[in-house]
């Protein structure tokens, strides 16, 4: 089994809901999910370098960690299948949609694209844009475990300091450069309360790059991480279209 799934998936032709995780954190991001969002099964990843998976290093582009993952979906997508992404996850999952095409492969029926705005605009929110060598990682992380309700152990803190550096880092060299629509659609949802990535942000551009459906749901940021009802609605409605 591949290092990206924590757990053995179904067998048959049954529908898989791959999760991407959040910045600086792994498959845990889906740990308040259901296991099953209709009739999709959802699969929670985790990429090299996070929890279970500290001792790898993370990839160093965004096209590598498409390259990567998609060798370990590529035997999954002859059946239906989604990807959902959050925030910084959104420009993985992108370049992972590109990487299932560019190989002759199945796209996803639909990408759930949250807290991001239009790709080809560039990068999103406070910490994309800061000068990282006035970055207080340990700081952010902790707060990021405050805000959770996850607290970060202080021999901890270190290391996902680190991490979250070395991804914040990778981020800026993201550029989105795609001359074609994107070979799925896409569900835009903003969060009325983001103090992130501003719900009017989110929505604008979309239309430019795919065809979108776009949703505004009430909630913070990282209501995304409990998936809340209005959520479930959203996913259950459009993954089954």
């Amino acid at each position: 089994m591949s290092g990206w799934f924590i757990r053995a998936l179904p067998g048959g032709d049954d529908p898989l809901l791959f999760g991407l995780p959040y910045t600086g954190m792994g498959a845990s991001s889906y740990h308040d999910w259901p296991a099953q969002v209709g009739g999709f099964h959802l699969v929670p990843l985790q990429p090299p370098g996070r929890e279970g998976r500290f001792r790898e290093g993370v990839h160093q582009s965004h096209a590598a960690f498409a390259e990567d993952l998609v060798a370990a979906i590529g035997p999954y997508t002859d059946r239906r299948y989604a990807i959902t992404a959050h925030c910084g996850a959104v420009p993985y999952a992108l370049e992972t949609v590109w990487r299932v095409h560019s190989l002759g492969l199945a796209p996803p029926v639909r990408l759930l694209a949250s807290s991001w705005g239009a790709p080809q605009r560039g990068l999103y929110g406070r910490l994309n844009h800061i000068d990282l060598s006035t970055l207080d990682g340990i700081a952010e992380v902790k707060a990021m475990g405050a805000r959770l309700g996850r607290p970060v152990p202080d021999d901890l803190a270190d290391l996902l300091a680190d991490v979250l550096e070395e991804e914040l880092r990778i981020q800026r060299g993201y550029h989105y450069r795609a001359e074609k629509p994107l070979p799925c659609p896409v569900t835009v949802v903003g969060w009325s309360e983001d103090d992130v990535v501003p719900d009017r942000e989110v929505h604008q551009g979309w239309e430019e790059v795919a065809k979108v459906r776009h949703e505004t749901l009430d909630g913070r940021h990282r209501d995304y991480l409990s998936c809340p009802p209005a959520l479930r609605e959203v996913l259950l409605r459009d993954l089954e279209a």
